[in-house]
């Protein structure tokens, strides 16, 4: 009697105890779907991440670029300057006057010029330029004699340019120069002073490089020519580090 009212008893409750866990399966399996559902997106690559950020172009690719055409631009700059086939281009007549006591045949010259960049490869430059100052000393009997030359020139050039990469450009410059070497003498002992001076028209010709600071503050390098400048016969050379400022 005890057992069968025992077995009555515990069967509901075995019953309960396997509805109870169904049903906790079933709502952690909800849960579980749940979490699924709401699980963030995986993260984009860095593959495109970089693909959708552009990338910013290097300053120097910004500056590469050739000068406008239509710009005015003024400049300035200083250098060495050497005295090509002295003593005799400072003095023609120095190999019938005397032994050379001493010579001078470099100087620092400088130069200032107004140009206008008609191409982007292409402009044209008004110049104004001052070789420095060149002397020999010679026997002059029964004295002695110095001679002095100081050429200066104004002159037209054409500029080319050629950009490399960056701001920098490589050069070559052709033009026409009216110069005048301002030639002097002054003697010692009984020689009469009869030295006069030269002028005439000649070519110049350079190259050089160039590299922009900025869209209006470029830098240039040249060596250069000019021609017969002195006594009509001697060539001065000058190497220049120059500025220039584009309006």
């Amino acid at each position: 009697m005890f057992g069968k009212y025992l077995s009555a008893s515990i069967l509901p409750i075995a019953l309960g105890c396997i509805v109870g866990n169904a049903l906790a399966d079933e709502v952690v399996e909800g849960k579980e779907q749940v979490i699924i559902i709401k699980e963030a997106p995986p993260a984009p690559a860095p593959a495109a991440v970089e693909q959708a950020a552009p990338k910013p172009k290097p300053i120097s690719q910004a500056v590469a670029a050739a000068p406008a055409p239509g710009r005015w631009y003024v400049g300035g700059g200083i250098g060495r300057a050497w005295l090509g086939d002295a003593p005799e281009s400072i003095d023609p007549n120095i190999a019938t006057e005397g032994a050379v006591l001493g010579l001078d045949d470099s100087d620092m010259g400088w130069k200032a010029f107004l140009g206008y960049q008609f191409h982007p490869n292409f402009a044209a430059e008004l110049s104004y330029v001052d070789l420095g100052k060149y002397n020999v000393n010679h026997v002059l009997a029964p004295g002695t004699e110095n001679d002095t030359v100081e050429p200066d020139a104004w002159c037209l050039s054409g500029v080319g340019s050629y950009p490399v990469s960056g701001g920098l450009s490589l050069l070559g410059k052709l033009g026409v120069c009216k110069w005048d070497d301002h030639a002097g003498e002054t003697v010692t002992g009984g020689a009469v002073p009869d030295r006069e001076g030269a002028d005439g028209t000649d070519l110049t010709f350079g190259i050089g490089a160039s590299y922009d600071l900025s869209e209006h503050v470029a830098t240039r390098l040249e060596l250069e020519r000019y021609l017969n400048v002195s006594e009509d016969k001697g060539n001065v050379d000058m190497l220049s580090l120059n500025i220039l400022y584009r309006f």
